[in-house]
């Protein structure tokens, strides 16, 4: 990798970075931990799915997973059931309605932030 490549690499990390922040730190209405906006996006993705498979694609771990589950399923936005295999005690995950409606009105709101987050970038080359 020559020296040009490894700046566009950096400077894209930097500017993820930057926008996952404030991403996060939009005051949803429904204030969730970025761990569980992580699963509950990664579940409304990919359904039904079993904590350790949600782990994996929302890049945690599955102690924070099942953490995640755990106050997601308190707040009616997941449920768990049998996953439908021999193995009785495999559960698997699926977002409810109410899930559902939080991960669209999130997206809809993230719509302008990464727009503006996308204008302030080509103004700054890094930040």
């Amino acid at each position: 990798m020559d020296s040009s490549d490894a700046e566009v690499i950096a400077t894209s990390v930097l500017r993820l970075a930057r926008l996952q922040r404030v991403l996060y730190s939009k005051d949803l209405r429904d204030k969730l931990q970025p761990a569980d906006l992580q699963v509950l996006l990664a579940l409304w993705l990919a359904p039904p799915a079993t904590v350790g498979e949600l782990a994996i694609a929302a890049g945690i771990e599955p102690q924070s997973a099942s953490r995640s589950i755990g106050r997601l399923t308190a707040r009616g936005l997941v449920r768990t059931a049998a996953d439908g295999s021999d193995d009785r005690r495999r559960r698997a995950q699926r977002v409810t309605p109410a899930g559902r409606r939080v991960v669209m009105a999130f997206l809809e709101s993230a719509v302008p932030l990464i727009e503006r987050h996308a204008r302030d970038s080509s103004r700054s080359p890094i930040l």
